[in-house]
């Protein structure tokens, strides 16, 4: 069927004068020329983007562990280690390392050169790190030091690296829709050329210049349309079935870089995911072991002391905790299972510190239906009882306040009596909260909360701490109304 068509094509090109002919192929020439220059241009961005996140969903984690384990003792031998999760993090950087070297001869935009000449810098800084810590490891009494050394330089840098290859990506990822305005703007131009060399030759050359736009021109408008919806966040799938070789050739670049493109953004999102997790992992792994530890001890004192109903209370109570705290692996759960969970944290603290502490809590029952991150309130309770309220002198009192802002938002606020700050350190501990630098135990559940408000709602939500010494301190939350 193809052959019958060029055959008939070449019959009615002969019955046409010299100059038809010439216009003729100077516009295919000139389309096919096109179509090569779109379709490598699509080809080396896809290959950019796909050359840049080889290895990097797994690169700081890799790295980050492998050093780890260094400073804690358990792995220095990394030809011999017995454990499989541990990678050797000088090859692991050296791969990175050589893949960013291949990208940047391939990379032709200026500032995304810049970039990838960034992150080879800090990879070899990087290793000097690493080389760093494995000398300092090897000696005795530097575990704290290496420690610090490794969480205020390595974690740093090996995000600071993720996050400059994402950024590669990203504009890399936006320059296709500067390839596709010059690609209107050539078929602009190709309109006009066509529509000159229409009105200079015969009429048969009107007959064949359908034939292009049936056959060339069309095709790459759709696939103009394809990429202006794929800037729009529509992943179509273009059909090449009845396109010609080298449109086919175009039509197929731009339907990888819709599903690279579509794939990264769904990798984006699920590491979006992978780091709230792995954050309220994190902070629930922080919850210490003398907790449990002295309430068990509190426990076996009341039944050694007959109190059987205490007992009874105090394992009901911690039962509940970590039913909560568990709460089948949701990262979200119901208001009112939050205020439950932070009571029985309080009730078992009641009953150990029954002498200093006492607690109210006043959340409307309107509110409990609502959504709210797991062990949001929890945190901000025990920093109150053991930053405020054991501090002072005397019986203290928490607080726990909840109210709606608005129609949409809902506030909580939890508030002690205890020694309070003055006006130096709180604001230090807000502008700390803020951001991602390592800190203390201290300040590490309040800027985990905070951050973790902010993934999920926006930055308009999270903390802000009002205080006085001696006076106490409150803890306002603000959440927008979720369902």
């Amino acid at each position: 069927m193809m052959q019958n068509k060029q055959n008939s094509l070449n019959k009615r090109l002969k019955t046409y004068f010299i100059h038809s002919i010439v216009t003729f192929v100077v516009i295919v020439t000139f389309l096919l020329i096109l179509i090569s220059i779109i379709g490598n241009s699509y080809n080396q961005i896809v290959l950019n983007i796909t050359k840049a996140n080889e290895n990097i969903l797994t690169f700081k984690h890799d790295v980050d562990y492998a050093l780890y384990r260094t400073v804690i003792g358990s792995a220095n031998n990394w030809d011999t280690t017995f454990d499989k999760d541990i990678k050797d993090p000088y090859k692991t950087i050296d791969n990175m390392k050589n893949n960013m070297i291949m990208l940047k001869s391939m990379t032709n935009d200026k500032d995304n050169y810049t970039r990838i000449e960034n992150i080879i810098k800090r990879l070899d800084s990087l290793r000097n790190m690493a080389d760093t810590l494995y000398d300092r490891s090897q000696k005795k009494g530097f575990y704290d030091e290496n420690m610090n050394f490794l969480e205020l330089n390595v974690y740093i840098l090996t995000e600071l690296i993720t996050n400059q290859v994402h950024e590669y990506v990203y504009y890399e990822a936006a320059h296709l829709e500067l390839v596709r305005k010059r690609l209107e703007t050539t078929l602009l131009v190709t309109i006009i050329v066509g529509l000159l060399a229409l009105f200079v030759s015969l009429i048969h050359l009107r007959h064949m210049n359908n034939k292009i736009k049936e056959s060339v021109l069309i095709p790459i408008q759709d696939i103009c349309n394809a990429t202006s919806e794929i800037g729009k966040g529509e992943f179509i799938n273009i059909s090449d079935e009845k396109y010609d070789y080298e449109v086919a050739i175009l039509s197929s670049s731009v339907n990888r870089m819709s599903k690279e493109i579509k794939r990264l953004l769904e990798k984006t999102k699920s590491e979006q995911e992978q780091l709230r997790l792995r954050e309220l992992q994190l902070y629930q792994a922080q919850i210490k072991p003398h907790f449990l530890y002295n309430t068990l001890d509190t426990i076996m004192a009341l039944v050694e002391s007959k109190r059987n109903e205490d007992a009874i209370l105090l394992i009901e109570q911690l039962s509940s905790f970590f039913r909560t705290t568990l709460s089948g692996g949701r990262a979200k759960i119901t208001i009112k299972e939050e205020i439950e969970h932070v009571k029985s944290y309080l009730q078992i603290q009641q009953i150990r510190y029954q002498d200093i502490m006492e607690f109210k809590i006043d959340v409307p029952f309107s509110l409990y239906d609502y959504l709210i991150i797991k062990l949001t309130l929890q945190p901000l309770v025990e920093n109150a009882l053991y930053h405020g309220i054991k501090q002072r002198r005397g019986k203290g009192l928490i607080t726990i306040r909840g109210l709606e802002i608005n129609s949409d938002e809902i506030e909580f606020q939890v508030i002690d009596n205890g020694i309070g700050m003055d006006e130096e350190k709180l604001n230090g501990i807000n502008r700390i909260i803020e951001n991602k630098k390592p800190v203390s135990n201290e300040i590490f559940c309040l800027r985990n909360v905070n951050q973790r408000i902010k993934l999920n709602y926006g930055s308009k939500y999270g903390l802000r701490i009002e205080s006085k010494k001696n006076l106490g301190t409150t803890v306002f939350v603000r959440l927008p109304k979720d369902i």
